[in-house]
């Protein structure tokens, strides 16, 4: 085994906040202890898992589901972690075996397209007489999923269920030639629904759900009427109403009506007179209904959805971020932390459906580059 690592509290700070922010002090003490005895880089080599497992309760006075901290590597680590030994010495070609309607199985040196029985390998160590032989059958590890009420193989099973059962082969027999070095170390093949998520739907961990967004209430109360304010009104000299002429209609004998005689308008009775000839004014128009409260439709999928989606996530890790150069243990790290950024979301099962779709679109839609330039640049 090779010399043990060493992590500064401030890198074992950043693993944890990064790879492991749901564990506890324990859970995590486990997880970076293994990695240090190991030589192990967390997120490269080895992803933090939490699992159920069932273990007899003496209080209880039965069985109960607990978690327990599992190791989760790739198939790529395990081989890195077998070479360092010295002892390994390869492995020969993979072997498919197909059921016959005669019941007979057909051995096949490469995937025929179809669902296989098992898939074995040989293994080879340097201190051993004869190789190991390796099998994985099909029924063993296929993984299911519910649609509507029917279990169904996942979307990489269904589409790569032969390579997928090569890797739970090889990873069987790298345990068991280096099985010091790789006791513990479970790829996800064998067990999960996507190395993407770290914590199924069983988990106890609280998710804070978003909550809708209420606008505040509004005041429709009528406005209160406006009082017109009088104009000024520029004073005007008094104007004398002129004297009829002699021999006209008014005489002496005919006595001017008291409304042609000389009379002056003071300026207070000329501004109520403005006042009274003034446009009556308009009420203000009603105040706007209030906003009706914004409704968050963005919820976090159903299981059948966030299976599909994380599927998907898986596949982008798998089979496009590779093609960058980028290794599959390093590129599943990056993928989580950026679906965590884009979505703002500490949690991926707390993520809502649309953005959760559309996150993992940006990364399918693009070149292998395009895709690893994106989950480089949430880091």
């Amino acid at each position: 085994m090779p010399e043990p690592l060493h992590f500064t509290d401030a890198e074992k700070s950043a693993f944890r906040a990064t790879y492991a922010p749901t564990a506890s002090d324990d859970q995590f003490a486990i997880f970076i202890n293994e990695c240090q005895r190991r030589a192990l880089v967390p997120g490269v080599h080895v992803v933090f898992n939490l699992r159920d497992a069932k273990e007899y309760n003496r209080e209880l006075k039965q069985s109960v589901y607990v978690k327990r901290v599992a190791l989760i590597t790739t198939i790529n680590a395990l081989r890195l972690i077998a070479e360092r030994t010295g002892h390994y010495d390869g492995h020969g070609p993979f072997i498919y075996y197909y059921g016959q309607e005669s019941g007979d199985l057909k051995e096949s040196k490469i995937p025929l397209g179809k669902v296989p029985h098992a898939v074995s390998v040989e293994g080879f160590r340097k201190d051993w007489k004869h190789p190991l032989f390796a099998t994985a059958r099909y029924d063993a590890y296929v993984q299911l999923k519910d649609d509507g009420g029917k279990k169904v193989p996942t979307l990489m099973w269904s589409s790569r269920g032969e390579e997928q059962l090569a890797k739970c082969a090889e990873a069987q027999m790298l345990r068991t030639v280096a099985p010091e070095e790789c006791a513990g170390l479970l790829i996800d093949e064998e067990l999960g629904n996507g190395v993407i998520d770290k914590e199924d739907v069983t988990s106890v961990t609280s998710v804070v759900l978003p909550q809708p967004i209420i606008a505040p209430p509004v005041n429709q109360a009528p406005a209160p009427p406006v009082e017109p304010k009088p104009q000024p009104v520029p004073e005007r000299p008094a104007q004398a109403v002129p004297t009829p002429e002699p021999g006209s209609l008014f005489t002496s004998t005919n006595r001017p009506l008291p409304e042609q005689e000389t009379r002056v308008f003071p300026p207070e009775m000329m501004c109520l007179r403005s006042i009274l000839s003034a446009r009556p004014i308009e009420p203000p128009p009603p105040p706007p209904a209030p906003a009706s409260p914004v409704q968050n439709t963005d919820a976090p999928a159903d299981l059948k959805t966030f299976n599909d989606l994380t599927s998907r996530a898986a596949k982008v890790v798998r089979d496009k971020l590779p093609k960058s150069g980028m290794k599959e243990g390093e590129a599943s790290a990056l993928v989580k932390n950026y679906l965590l950024k884009a979505s703002g979301s500490t949690s991926i099962r707390a993520i809502g459906a649309k953005t959760l779709e559309k996150i993992i679109q940006a990364l399918e839609s693009g070149t292998p580059e395009d895709a690893a330039a994106i989950v480089r640049a949430a880091k």
